[in-house]
């Protein structure tokens, strides 16, 4: 038969909160560090659509089918 006094539960939930809250520290890191991966992405998406809109007049120029000359049909 099992001899459980309150206090050996009390140990029980303690010992449960410590684990608890060590998870809660390491989810709470994880979570830093996937949001600054996230920045990271968004700042590099920011200047490559910033380097293709500063660009794109440079590379439609380069392109483009050339027109047909006036007066001949396509």
């Amino acid at each position: 038969m099992w001899s459980l006094t309150s206090t050996d539960l009390d140990l029980a939930k303690e010992e449960l909160k410590g684990r608890r809250a060590a998870i809660e520290a390491r989810y709470a890191k994880n979570i830093t560090e996937i949001d600054a991966e996230s920045d990271e992405i968004q700042a590099l998406e920011r200047v490559a659509i910033a380097f293709a809109l500063n660009h794109r007049t440079e590379a439609v120029g380069i392109t483009t089918i050339p027109e047909a000359e006036p007066g001949t049909e396509p």
